[in-house]
């Protein structure tokens, strides 16, 4: 392959620092976006599609954010066009595209959903390549390193230690949530007794004379919060006298919720819940088993085929309830599942693992 002639390569080369550049801003902006936004950075559902993606554990490798070394290597890069440097050009490239690679199957196979800025970011990579190959004689050697990129990053992500469960204090706005009426029995308390509920009045998992009922905020169709569901029935199986849940489904759906944006939400959710609370007003008994298994197979149709079919005119209400408690508790963080621990104690957001929610529940409820 002989040599571009002097003006194609300068032209190349050009080019080639854009897309560097260009990485490089994106990469820096993905790394300072969660001390703007700090809900970006909790994994969750609500804030849609840039938000699931910068808030999943793949946001991260060896507790560091990924736009980090992707800064770094994007810079390497700006780098690599200074002549004597030019031998780095053809690895690193390679290695941008190798990691590009193993984020878009992220993107596309695992969570489902594309954050347009780290598109962006691999189409960068993948521009810098490709204007690697013109100027490069030795095309059959970025394989390996090509092969690098792919798996060192997703070896890492998979095998590496995932983000720490972080459980916050309530946000200075916590309190405006109205109390709700409660009809008698049991009563727990939040926020130095600002949010109150009463057992009876809501679905629980485990028992009602548990030393600690936490509250959760969910949504049905929320991914997230179907994770969440599992770590908790273990938390409450492990631990039956200490520790029960009471369950506040909220729908992330304008239909009935209109504090939720068109990105954010999780069509038919209202009827879900709906669906749900119906039977948990018709036949309080049956609903651990209900919402277990909606939680395995969510969908309208799973929880019309295991619902009562009566409907009851206390749902609308119970569902405006968790709406507008869930509203309440978002200044910090939108995200779903949420999780009032104790008092002022909240964890909004996916925790990081199972192992790693019991051990902080064992630590903050002192089990």
């Amino acid at each position: 392959m002989k040599p571009p002639p002097p003006a194609s390569g300068k032209a190349v080369g050009i080019a080639l620092g854009l897309c560097a550049a260009a990485g490089f801003g994106i990469s820096l902006f993905l790394l300072i976006h969660p001390l703007i936004d700090p809900d970006a950075a909790i994994p969750g559902c609500g804030g849609g599609s840039c938000a699931a993606v910068l808030g999943s554990r793949w946001a991260k490798v060896a507790g560091l954010p990924v736009a980090l070394p992707g800064a770094l290597t994007y810079l390497l890069l700006l780098l690599s066009l200074v002549p004597r440097l030019r031998r780095m050009t053809l690895p690193v490239s390679s290695l941008i595209l190798g990691a590009g690679l193993w984020f878009t199957f992220v993107q596309a196979v695992i969570l489902r959903s594309f954050c347009p800025w780290c598109c962006a970011l691999h189409a960068c990579g993948l521009a810098a390549f490709l204007l690697m190959l013109v100027r490069s004689t030795s095309r059959i050697a970025t394989l390996p390193w090509l092969a690098a990129g792919t798996l060192s990053i997703g070896l890492a992500q998979v095998y590496g230690p995932l983000p720490a469960t972080t459980v916050r204090d309530l946000a200075a706005n916590a309190s405006s949530a109205p109390a709700a009426d409660v009809s008698g029995g049991r009563v727990i308390s939040f926020d130095g007794g600002r949010m109150r509920f009463a057992i009876e009045d809501h679905p629980l998992l485990g028992k009602p004379d548990a030393k600690h009922v936490l509250v959760e905020y969910f949504d049905y169709l929320c991914p997230a919060c179907a994770t969440m569901a599992g770590h908790l029935e273990e938390l409450v199986a492990k631990h039956p006298d200490d520790v029960a849940v009471l369950l506040l489904p909220v729908p992330l759906e304008r239909a009935c919720n209109p504090h939720v944006a068109e990105a954010e939400e999780h069509e038919r959710s209202c009827e879900v819940a709906r669906l749900a609370m119906d039977v948990f007003h018709n036949d309080p008994a049956s609903f651990p088993a209900f919402h277990s298994a909606l939680m395995k197979s969510p969908s309208v149709e799973t929880a019309r085929r295991l619902g009562s079919g009566k409907p009851s005119t206390d749902t609308s209400a119970a569902i405006r309830a968790n709406i507008s408690g869930w509203h309440a508790l978002s200044r910090s963080s939108r995200k779903l599942p949420k999780l009032l621990i104790r008092d002022r104690r909240i964890l909004h957001g996916l925790p990081s693992g199972r192992e790693d929610f019991i051990r902080v529940m064992e630590q903050e409820l002192k089990l």
